[in-house]
């Protein structure tokens, strides 16, 4: 959603995934006012399933092992994704072909070259 001041639209799958998380009011809301969210009004409105660690010390401590986990189940969970959601992968395909076909005309708009060059520039 950042990229909107480049009047770069970005392609992360968040014109698919965020509404359905946080509804459509409140996604026009952060992708329109680009407001930095703390984790807990993340957490408070959907956007994220859980908050790791308490602090940054805390967070360091449990991701060794949490991405260990992961890694070890990373087949298993991504079959039973695709098992319980088989429309959804059509689904988000088609939203990357949107999104990659909407990012294509940005690359060819002056505006979009003119506030990349600010921004690298100034």
């Amino acid at each position: 959603p950042h990229y909107r001041k480049m009047a770069l639209f970005g392609s992360e799958y968040w014109t698919y995934s965020l509404p359905r998380r946080v509804g459509i009011p409140m996604a026009e809301e952060l992708t329109t006012n680009l407001q930095p969210l703390l984790a807990t009004e993340a957490h408070r409105i959907g956007m994220i399933d859980e908050i790791v660690g308490s602090d940054a010390a805390d967070l360091n401590a449990q991701l060794h092992a949490r991405c260990l986990h992961l890694q070890a189940d990373s087949r298993d969970l991504l079959r039973q994704k695709r098992a319980a959601t088989p429309s959804l992968w059509a689904t988000l395909e088609e939203h990357r072909h949107q999104e990659l076909l909407r990012m294509r005309r940005c690359f060819h708009d002056n505006e979009y070259h003119e506030r990349r060059r600010k921004f690298v520039y100034h």
